[in-house]
C-alpha cells in the first residue's frame, strides 16, 4: 500500500498462524485462502503473496494462483499507421473472482531476502564441496576460525 500523503510504501503483516501438521501445498493453499477470508481480503484488494522459495508455496501458488497473460499487457490501441493517440487512456478491467473454485490464491511472489539467503549458504556449501581441494581448503580455514 502506498500513502496518499507521502507516497511512502507501507506494508502489514495479518496473520501469524500456527500451521500443525505436513505443509503440503493443498494445506497452505486451504490456510492463506482462510486467512483472506478471515479478515475480508477480496481478490480486488490483493496484488501478491511474498512467501519463501519452498517446494510447497511454489506448487501451492502454481496450482491455485492466479497467473497474469502476458497478453493483457499487449497495446490494442495503436491506430492503424502505427502512432498511438496521446489523449487516448488504457483503461484496466477488473477480474471478477466470482464463481471461482476455492482456494484461489493471488500472484506469488518470491521472497528476494531468502532467496539470496539460499545463494549465500546453501548454494556456496554445494559449490565448496563439490571440488576436493576446495573443501579441504575451506574445512581448514572453517577450524582456524573456529579455534579464535
Amino acid at each position: 500500500m502506498i500513502d496518499e500523503q507521502s507516497f511512502k510504501r507501507i506494508s502489514y503483516a495479518i496473520a501469524c498462524k500456527r500451521f500443525p501438521g505436513s505443509h503440503t501445498h493443498d494445506r497452505i493453499a486451504n490456510i492463506l485462502n482462510e486467512i483472506h477470508s478471515t479478515y475480508e481480503i477480496t481478490g480486488e484488494k490483493l496484488v501478491a503473496t511474498v512467501t519463501d522459495n519452498g517446494s510447497n508455496f511454489v506448487k501451492a501458488f502454481q496450482k491455485f494462483g492466479v497467473h497474469l497473460d502476458d497478453s493483457l499487457f499487449h497495446e490494442d490501441y495503436i491506430e492503424a499507421d502505427g502512432e498511438q493517440d496521446q489523449n487516448e487512456r488504457h483503461s484496466v478491467e477488473t477480474v471478477s473472482f466470482e464463481g471461482i473454485v476455492s482456494p484461489l490464491l493471488p500472484l506469488h511472489q518470491r521472497c528476494a531476502s531468502h532467496t539470496l539467503h539460499l545463494v549465500a549458504t546453501t548454494d556456496i556449501l554445494n559449490g565448496i564441496n563439490s571440488l576436493e581441494n576446495i573443501k579441504l581448503l575451506y574445512n581448514d580455514i572453517i577450524k582456524k576460525c573456529t579455534s579464535l
